[in-house]
């Protein structure tokens, strides 16, 4: 960096090299004029020049110094350390067991406890947001919120059991509240109606029903995930005028700004009813065997509710009368930014515009989108199921979409069925690649990467690292461990967060 000096410049000596000229490190192999230097000539010597530093002040016999050497120049690369063997130290290339260490990082398997009718579920997050964007959830709770074998007003506590999935965008702020507070606000819901559903049969001197209807039961879930997006949404509005520091406002801002998929399954072990609300794009599979045909069949428990569904855009268009191009049909996406019909936050797509300009201003925020004229445009409200689990080999399959991007539902159901026959037979990790999958030249990674049948393969004792292997690539080695070794940023254009949920119901067995 230059300084001002104070005094005048003064000269440097003759031997000092002008700082114009001066260049990091200067070698001249070209040999001596023969007129001044003929002897040397002969030796066949060459000279080196160093130029050193460009620090004036420095000794001047430095500067324009012949070094003279009777033989070639070698340099002791030892002096340097491993500093010069750069190559793969900053992104390491990664081998099959570097993958699978990555796919199994965050893999958890529990039993469920007795009488939950529940006997296994496994679960993985693997991430290519750093942060990860995805969390999960996975609880029992009592419902109604009264301990176990006591009785009040007639009734006693059910075990229900909950499995959440949170897809987040823009951050991860969003799912996290949801990983947090969902299960408890719909739990909380569910022991809301059966208290009141007690008081009425009650009073119409009947117990003929002591459990709500599941028509009532959906209302409750959903009147749930409502409540909680509207308190994300309405505490971030409150803290643009009443938050008492920059750090307060934008911790209560943040939920709103980001965003999140939810995905909820509630199993009620009473009745065997199995709940799954959906809002967004994540999505669950049943897998059910077919006896006719003794192979498990998938039946879809929810819709992906993006622009593409076409019951989503018709009540979107319904909601913004005069607004026909509120969803692009060709990209599928809200007011040309947004992947999704329904989430919880997404404050840019919700909030008045007021709010988001006053947040734009203070706080950093993006500008108001254009065509935002008429909001909110995206609603938590969910699309609730309820199916009868009534075999005892049925199986839940809940996933972020970073999964179903590579896995359609009929190989997910035949992944699990695949691994549910290894793991009661005892054979899982039995394989040998193909020795023509391991060695070949790179053919290019792509997000719409499919997964293909003939490379599935059941090496992991979780089935959810099980689904997410065979997802990106499986006995395809080589595709595996390009699409896992794909760092932060570029992983994002390779594979998204994956996030995944298995639950097998009342029976597995493994043999001894």
């Amino acid at each position: 960096m230059l300084r001002a000096t104070s005094g005048p410049i003064r000269r440097h000596s003759q031997s000092v090299v002008s700082k114009s000229k001066l260049r990091p490190r200067e070698i001249s192999t070209q040999a001596p004029n023969s007129d001044s230097s003929s002897e040397r000539s002969k030796l066949g010597t060459f000279s080196v020049r160093f130029f050193v530093g460009n620090t004036i002040g420095l000794c001047a016999g430095i500067y324009g110094t012949h070094l003279a050497y009777s033989s070639p120049i070698r340099l002791d690369d030892s002096s340097y350390g491993p500093s010069l063997d750069w190559k793969g130290r900053a992104v390491k290339p990664i081998d099959v067991e570097d993958a699978a260490a990555w796919l199994r990082k965050e893999e958890k398997s529990q039993k469920g406890v007795e009488g939950s009718g529940v006997a296994r579920w496994d679960s993985v997050r693997c991430a290519s947001n750093s942060p990860c964007e995805d969390m999960l959830v996975d609880a029992q709770l009592p419902v109604p919120a009264i301990p176990y074998h006591e009785v009040v007003n007639g009734l006693s506590a059910k075990k229900w059991s909950f499995w959440g999935v949170f897809d987040g965008h823009a951050g991860s702020a969003t799912s996290k509240i949801l990983q947090i507070a969902l299960v408890s606000y719909v739990a909380r819901g569910l022991s809301q109606l059966y208290l009141s559903n007690a008081s009425d049969l009650k009073a119409q001197a009947t117990r003929k029903q002591e459990s709500p209807l599941p028509a009532a039961v959906k209302a409750s879930i959903r009147s749930s995930f409502c409540q909680l997006d509207n308190e994300i949404m309405f505490d971030g509005a409150e803290a643009t005028t009443n938050a008492k520091s920059h750090t307060e406002a934008l911790s209560r801002l943040a939920p709103g700004y980001a965003g999140s998929c939810a995905l909820l399954a509630a199993y009620n072990t009473n009745d065997k009813n199995l709940y799954v609300a959906c809002t967004g794009d994540s999505r669950a599979v049943l897998g059910r065997r077919d006896f006719r045909s003794g192979r498990f069949v998938p039946i879809p428990l929810s819709t992906d509710q993006t622009g593409y569904n076409e019951s989503e855009v018709a009540r979107v268009r319904a909601e913004h009368p005069g607004e026909p191009d509120v969803i692009n049909v060709n990209t599928g996406r809200t007011l040309d930014k947004i992947a999704l019909t329904r989430a919880f936050g997404d404050g840019l797509w919700k909030w008045p515009l007021q709010i988001i300009q006053e947040c734009h201003e203070k706080f950093w925020w993006a500008a108001p989108l254009a065509k935002c004229n008429t909001p909110p445009y995206l609603t938590a409200e969910p699309v609730v199921t309820s199916t009868q689990v009534h075999g005892q080999e049925d199986f839940l399959i809940m996933a972020s979409d970073g999964l179903w991007d590579h896995l359609s539902n009929e190989q997910a159901v035949e992944l699990v069925s695949l691994w549910k026959a290894a793991f009661e037979n005892g054979t899982i990790g039995r394989y040998e690649p193909s020795p023509s999958i391991m060695h070949r030249h790179a053919c290019g990674l792509k997000e719409d990467w499919k997964a293909k049948s003939e490379n599935f393969v059941v090496v992991d004792k979780n089935v959810a690292t099980h689904l997410v292997r065979n997802a990106l690539g499986g006995k395809d080695q080589d595709m595996l461990c390009g699409i896992v070794g794909a760092q932060p940023p570029l992983s994002r254009e390779v594979r998204d967060d994956i996030t995944v949920q298995v639950i097998f119901f009342d029976r597995i067995v493994q043999q001894s």
